[in-house]
């Protein structure tokens, strides 16, 4: 048929239904992008309500997150070091000067109060040996004197005196070095 009309059968491209085809497609895009650019700059736009002006209270609540750093602050401590047994206040309550914030577990040193009693009356009890020391050594050199007196310095020798002598100046060194140890004790 084609060579009775006298046509190569090929149409010019404007005659071609696919091309029309994709021209409507393309332009239908075109539209639909066009559409919604369009609504998406809408939705950006801010929006205004209005209403009539009144007078009244304007209430503002504020809601935020963070963290409270006081105006005034202390760092307290105590002269003791120890286990804290009570707490008597709390955070951010008001104190008063002199008022008493916590106590301490005191067993410690009741213990550490009871040893120092037990070491004073050690010291107390050596020197009181100490001078039982000291006087049964001076009776000693007494009677050594006495006897060589009265044996005219025949009996006893002099070593015997000077031991009994020696006797006595060091069991008068121990009391009085016990006597030390029982005032730091008391201390």
């Amino acid at each position: 048929m084609a060579s009775l009309l006298g046509s190569d059968g090929e149409r010019p491209w404007w005659r071609r239904p696919a091309t029309w085809g994709m021209v409507l497609l393309l332009a239908a895009i075109a539209a639909g992008l066009w559409f919604w650019q369009n609504k998406r700059t809408a939705d950006a736009k801010p929006r205004y309500v209005t209403e009539q002006v009144t007078r009244g209270r304007l209430v503002v609540t504020v809601t935020a997150n963070g963290t409270l750093q006081p105006t005034n602050k202390a760092d307290i401590g105590s002269e003791l070091s120890g286990t804290v047994a009570r707490v008597l206040v709390d955070v951010n309550d008001r104190v008063k000067k002199g008022q008493v914030l916590a106590e301490l577990d005191t067993s410690r040193l009741n213990d550490q109060v009871t040893r120092s009693r037990a070491a004073l009356d050690v010291g107390q009890a050596r020197v009181r040996q100490a001078q039982a020391t000291v006087q049964e050594a001076t009776g000693n050199l007494q009677r050594l004197e006495e006897v060589a007196r009265l044996s005219g310095g025949r009996v006893p020798s002099q070593a015997e005196l000077a031991e009994g002598g020696a006797s006595t100046r060091a069991g008068g060194s121990g009391e009085r070095a016990s006597g030390r140890g029982r005032r730091e004790g008391r201390a």
